[in-house]
């Protein structure tokens, strides 16, 4: 009557699956994937370290963000083909070889500490799964040892996840 289509099954609604997989890997394949696309652009190994650095934090960094919100605990192996993804896009240049200068564990440092700061994936998804259990139940029992551990000056709600981050080792 309305003319709208009907659709047997929809593959994604708002860039994730409809239908639940029987392997996690193969569900976020799809992040990996688009995050490659993203990164593995014909002129990105023309950019200076600076450029690399704003794609990263700016791209690769929050184009997972959603998907690990919504799936709170995403396989080690999508943590690990994530960062290895950004770390080889990060050290490879124009001739298309790369040696990798120093650790990505020592590039996700804090930058007081050495590193370059960029976000480590696994302790990323610790830190939204720890503020979301946080405001759903803030008189929980575990609340009073998150703050203290983490952000003792302040309250959850006006702290940014950069500084929860860099509590979390």
């Amino acid at each position: 009557m309305l003319g709208v289509r009907i659709v047997d099954c929809h593959e994604r609604y708002l860039g994730l699956p409809t239908i639940a997989r029987s392997s996690k890997n193969q569900m976020l394949k799809h992040v990996r994937d688009m995050l490659w696309s993203r990164l593995n652009v014909r002129n990105a190994k023309l950019l200076s370290v600076a450029g690399k650095d704003v794609l990263i934090r700016a791209v690769a960094q929050a184009l997972p963000t959603y998907t690990m919100g919504v799936f709170q605990l995403p396989p080690q192996s999508l943590c690990h083909d994530l960062s290895a993804t950004v770390a080889r896009f990060w050290w490879v240049k124009a001739g298309n070889k790369s040696i990798h200068w120093k650790s990505w564990r020592k590039q996700c440092r804090t930058k007081c500490f050495g590193g370059l700061g960029f976000k480590k994936f696994k302790a990323f998804i610790k830190a939204m799964v720890a503020m979301q259990e946080y405001l759903k139940n803030p008189n929980s029992l575990v609340a009073p040892i998150l703050k203290g551990r983490y952000i003792p000056e302040t309250d959850f709600l006006h702290v940014g996840l950069g500084n929860f981050l860099s509590g979390m080792k």
